[in-house]
């Protein structure tokens, strides 16, 4: 605007251009030219915050999303995490509770490997015990390869007391053990996630006990996913988390120890059971959409409010001082040249 004062030709397009830009003036409301040129920065201001607020909101939640490309920050999310214990005797809300009846209705199959041994599915006796009551269980499945017995037992309870009978003195060099259990969801809100670990024992130079015993406790774990717009439904998803329990003396011997047993068979009994509590974890947005939809038309408010100021001090304050300015330089160059014409 400034160059083209200068040219006679472009006195036109000069006044095209001012006319265009005091009719796109949101801060001097058409007064001034230059506050066209202001609002059409305000206008990129305000079109990269909604940009950066879009893109923001859809970083949740944390399973869905990949690195952030909008930001410095790859990591940048629109979560945040909460994590507390619960006593199970606690009584649940409707909307929780069909997650631990998923849980509970998860079928468990125990597998168990007895690693170096020459004990083979003959030998193998399962039986369950409650109280003084044994129920003997056939294994799902068993098999023999290269010096490992492998034993698959559906369970049919997650509270239980499991025995394996392995009816000779032959030795067993190291044990896994390990839970398996098929993924569950109901709807798009309840998931239970595929129960699949195995846990290995073997101490060097030792072999297993003739009545070893393991103690797998479980604890349930939540993951809750608050929904990013009101009125919508909140996502839970769980799994089982084991512990194991043993005294690793009890469970493996010397070759000494061993051959001075009397025993004519191996005993290995787990008991599995559930801890008193359960671990929730809660998943929230930093920033909702109706947080993020007012911030934004908030900070456009603010934008305009502000450079609207600015323009108002200029109006008042800088251009009179500027004017006054002018004009004193206009009359001491008068002045001078009067003098100048005098003498």
């Amino acid at each position: 605007m400034g160059a083209s004062k200068w040219f006679i030709r472009c006195k036109g397009i000069r006044q095209i251009i001012k006319g265009v830009f005091k009719q796109t003036d949101l801060i001097g409301e058409g007064q001034l030219w230059v506050g066209g040129i202001v609002s059409f920065s305000v206008i990129v201001l305000v079109v990269f915050a909604y940009v950066f607020s879009a893109l923001y909101l859809r970083q949740y939640p944390i399973e869905t999303t990949s690195n952030s490309s909008f930001t410095c920050n790859p990591s940048l999310r629109n979560s945040k995490f909460s994590t507390e214990m619960q006593l199970l005797g606690i009584p649940l809300n409707d909307e929780i509770q069909p997650i631990f009846d998923m849980l509970d209705a998860q079928p468990y199959t125990l597998n168990v490997d007895f690693v170096n041994t020459l004990f083979n599915c003959q030998d193998v006796i399962v039986q369950q015990t409650v109280g003084l009551v044994i129920t003997f269980i056939a294994p799902q499945n068993c098999s023999y390869h290269n010096a490992v017995l492998s034993v698959s037992i559906t369970l049919p309870l997650h509270a239980i007391a499991i025995q394996l009978i392995l009816n000779d003195t032959l030795s067993v060099g190291g044990i896994r053990v390990g839970l398996s259990g098929p993924e569950a969801t109901k709807g798009d809100n309840y998931r239970v996630k595929e129960l699949n670990f195995k846990q290995s024992y073997s101490v060097p130079n030792r072999v297993l006990s003739q009545n070893p015993s393991l103690q797998l406790q479980f604890i349930r774990l939540i993951n809750s996913t608050d929904p990013l717009s009101e009125g919508q439904d909140t996502k839970f998803s769980a799994l089982w988390i084991p512990t194991f329990s043993y005294v690793s003396d009890q469970l493996f011997l010397t070759e000494t120890q061993y051959i001075g047993n009397t025993q004519l068979q191996t005993l290995f009994t787990i008991s599995l059971s559930e801890k008193a509590y359960y671990v929730l974890n809660n998943q929230s947005p930093i920033a909702k959409q109706a947080e993020v939809v007012f911030h934004s038309i908030l900070f456009t408010i603010v934008c305009l409010e502000l450079f609207g100021l600015l323009f108002l001090i200029f109006k008042l304050l800088f251009i009179p001082l500027f004017k006054s300015i002018i004009s004193k330089f206009h009359r001491i160059s008068a002045s001078e040249k009067y003098q100048t014409t005098k003498m």
